[in-house]
C-alpha cells in the first residue's frame, strides 16, 4: 500500500512540475502577445512574419510540455484504473494525502487562469488582425474611388471621358 501511495505521489509530483512548466510557457506566451499588440495592426509583412515565427516557436514549446503532461495522465490512469476524462485535479488531489494532492490542486488552478488569460489574448489579437485587415481594405477602396474618367478628345475636339486618372491611373 505504501509503495502504491509511493508511486502515485511521485507520479503527481511529476505532473504539478509540468503543469507549472505549461504555466510559465502559457504566460511567456501571453506576455509575447501582448508586446506585439501594435505589430498586429502595422500591415508590415516582414515584422507580421518575423512576429508570427516568434509566436509559433513559444506555441511549439507549449504544445511539447502538453504531449508530456498527456503521458503523465496516461501513466496515472493506467495506474490508478480510471480514464483520462475522469482524471481531474480535485479528484487526483483527493487520492494523494499530504502535500502533493495541495500542491497539484493549486498548480492547476493557476495553469488553468493562466490559459485563460491566454485565450483572452488571443481573441484581442485575433480583433486587432481583423481590424488591421479590415482597415487597410477599407484605405485600398477609398484610393480606388479617386481613380475618375479623365476627357481625352476626340478628332472633331469634343472632350470625352475614356481614361481614367487619379492617384492610380489606368496604367497600373
Amino acid at each position: 500500500m505504501n509503495t502504491t501511495h509511493n508511486r502515485l505521489a511521485v507520479l503527481i509530483r511529476e505532473l504539478t512540475v509540468q503543469l507549472k512548466a505549461q504555466e510559465g510557457e502559457i504566460r511567456s506566451l501571453t506576455a509575447a502577445m501582448k508586446e506585439r499588440r501594435n505589430f498586429f495592426v502595422s500591415a508590415d509583412a516582414e515584422l507580421l512574419d518575423r512576429t508570427n515565427a516568434e509566436l509559433e516557436q513559444l506555441a511549439s514549446r507549449l504544445f511539447e510540455l502538453e504531449q508530456q503532461r498527456l503521458q503523465t495522465m496516461r501513466n496515472i490512469s493506467e495506474y490508478v484504473g480510471v480514464p483520462i476524462p475522469a482524471l481531474t485535479s480535485s479528484r487526483l488531489s483527493g487520492v494523494v494525502t499530504g502535500g502533493e494532492g495541495r500542491a497539484l490542486a493549486e498548480q492547476a488552478r493557476r495553469t488553468k487562469s493562466a490559459a485563460e488569460q491566454l485565450h483572452i489574448e488571443n481573441k484581442v489579437g485575433e480583433s486587432l488582425l481583423d481590424w488591421s485587415a479590415r482597415w487597410h481594405e477599407g484605405l485600398l477602396q477609398e484610393l480606388a474611388k479617386t481613380i475618375k474618367d479623365a476627357p481625352t478628345y476626340a478628332r472633331n475636339g469634343k472632350s470625352t471621358p475614356k481614361s481614367k486618372q487619379g492617384l492610380l491611373d489606368a496604367w497600373v
